[in-house]
């Protein structure tokens, strides 16, 4: 639930209200703002440093663009649902909204407060006539909008929701999803979801700086990446590896049996790509590592390959022939699309 203020020049005299009467958390003040801005460029324990640009200081735009509902000046917000807010702060909540009401521009949400705060009804009829007025978003004229067509990108990801999503290069300075464009307020523009319900993270192309990829997958894993970093970047941005029995392990411990299959053919079913040609054949080399028939160059997803290799044989055994494409461990046959 929202609480909007009035007069932003009584948010610290609202706070303090609000201090004296045990409610907790506060109404969002532009030092807040400031506060944040500075924690993010200056310190380097700060949660979100990754945000800070190489070379310079985030500004205080880019930050209210990049979290747009989390700076809104004059907000207090709550969370009502399961449990989050007790009774009696909910009580509390209602008291300050029923003596305060000429204060308030509006609320949001106070239908949940009134159905679970169990607050007296003689608050009931001030906090309903404060609930902001349900007013349609506006649309941008039809030649204006746009909803992308997209069928797959770079490289499908594992996130911290119930659906993977794409990751695919955009013009962006740092990973963001992919967004309709059909309202002239962006907060009710939807993620883009393809016919198979996955969304679309853009990420910039490499400019290969210091610390690039590492920035990129930063910024990405807080945006619900869950890929390990080792398979994340070389796919993406076709980074080395550099110790290749140590990576494998490392993916042994990240991944599931079932998600160390599904990224073993991903990256070997991405190697003819990497190396032109339309066609290529595996074999096992005299050290028992994975070779590509008639190639001898640098192959960076092979590398990444060998990791998996590596990972794939503690889980279902040493890796004993490769025929026709077809990957023979001990305990699982992997054959390629």
């Amino acid at each position: 639930m929202k609480i909007k203020l009035k007069d932003l020049n009584k948010i610290n005299k609202m706070n303090k209200v609000l201090e004296e009467m045990g409610i907790e958390y506060k109404f969002w003040s532009e030092e807040d703002n400031k506060a944040w801005l500075n924690d993010i460029n200056t310190n380097p324990e700060s949660p979100q440093k990754h945000l800070k640009p190489k070379g310079r200081d985030l500004t205080l735009a880019e930050l209210k663009e990049m979290f747009e509902a989390w700076t809104e000046v004059g907000i207090y917000e709550t969370d009502l649902y399961y449990g989050r807010t007790s009774e009696e702060q909910m009580q509390k909540i209602g008291k300050f909204i029923y003596n305060y009401s000429d204060e308030i521009e509006f609320l949001d949400g106070s239908d949940i407060l009134l159905e679970r705060g169990n607050i007296p009804e003689e608050y009931h009829s001030t906090i309903a006539k404060l609930e902001k007025e349900d007013i349609p978003p506006v649309k941008l004229p039809e030649d204006q909008q746009y909803i992308p067509n997209l069928d797959g990108g770079v490289l499908l990801c594992k996130s911290w929701g119930i659906k993977p999503f794409w990751v695919t290069y955009g013009k962006v300075e740092r990973p963001r999803f992919l967004k309709e464009k059909i309202y002239e307020d962006n907060l009710y523009n939807n993620i883009y979801k393809d016919k198979e319900g996955h969304s679309y993270l853009l990420v910039p192309l490499n400019d290969f700086s210091k610390g690039f990829g590492e920035k990129v997958f930063s910024e990405a894993w807080d945006m619900g990446l869950r890929e390990h970093p080792n398979y994340f970047m070389p796919m993406v941005y076709s980074y080395d590896l550099t110790d290749i029995k140590k990576i494998g392990e490392s993916l042994f411990e990240f991944y599931s049996s079932e998600e160390l299959l599904e990224r073993f053919k991903t990256v070997a079913n991405a190697l003819p790509t990497e190396v032109a040609q339309s066609k290529i054949n595996f074999q096992l080399d005299k050290k028992k590592g994975i070779a590509i028939t008639y190639h001898s160059g640098k192959s960076r997803k092979l590398d990444l390959l060998n990791a998996f290799k590596i990972a794939m044989e503690k889980s279902f055994g040493k890796l004993q022939e490769i025929q026709s494409n077809t990957f023979k461990f001990e305990k699982q046959l992997v054959t390629l699309f």
